[in-house]
């Protein structure tokens, strides 16, 4: 799945992961499913990586239409998007601009983003972990919910892979 989202209830956090090519079709969706989610609040810190997309096929109009009619978060709650390509980090500026929150901003890598919200990376690996053991992390995708028992998704693994090694030595 191009985009999918993990929502941590007791750390009131979302992370976004995105890889390969992204249409809005699929933004969509999974920021349907984060709105969704029983216990999803507006003011959760949002963390975006766009690090592994290939094609983000979005327009200015795309991202006008997803904060206007489908982005479930306030501007009240840190989000950080992490763009490492030019393309991306540009339309990731866009959107920036469209959603006029001093709250959201845009990085070029994942240890700027993570300490711009405040989070420690090995306490948040071991937040994932610990929620996936009591299966309180809720992993969405392709229009589903579901609850992680025990072994994570291979997306979030390589992305916790990704935190560790740019936020160690």
């Amino acid at each position: 799945m191009p985009a999918s989202s993990f929502v941590d209830l007791s750390s009131r956090l979302v992370i976004t992961l995105c890889a390969g090519e992204v249409t809005l079709a699929e933004v969509t969706a999974t920021v349907a499913e984060i709105r969704d989610h029983p216990g999803f609040h507006p003011d959760f810190r949002q963390l975006v990586d766009l690090s592994q997309v290939s094609n983000l096929r979005l327009h200015f109009n795309d991202l006008h239409h997803l904060h206007h009619a489908c982005d479930p978060f306030s501007n009240q709650g840190k989000r950080a998007v992490v763009a490492c390509d030019n393309v991306t980090f540009g339309m990731s500026r866009m959107y920036q601009l469209i959603t006029n929150s001093p709250q959201f901003e845009v990085f070029r890598s994942l240890p700027e983003a993570v300490r711009w919200l405040k989070w420690d990376a090995t306490l948040l690996e071991g937040v994932v972990h610990d929620d996936a053991s009591k299966e309180s992390l809720a992993f969405s995708s392709g229009g589903a919910t579901y609850s992680i028992g025990g072994a994570l998704p291979a997306n979030l693994v390589e992305f916790l892979k990704r935190l560790r090694k740019g936020t160690s030595g």
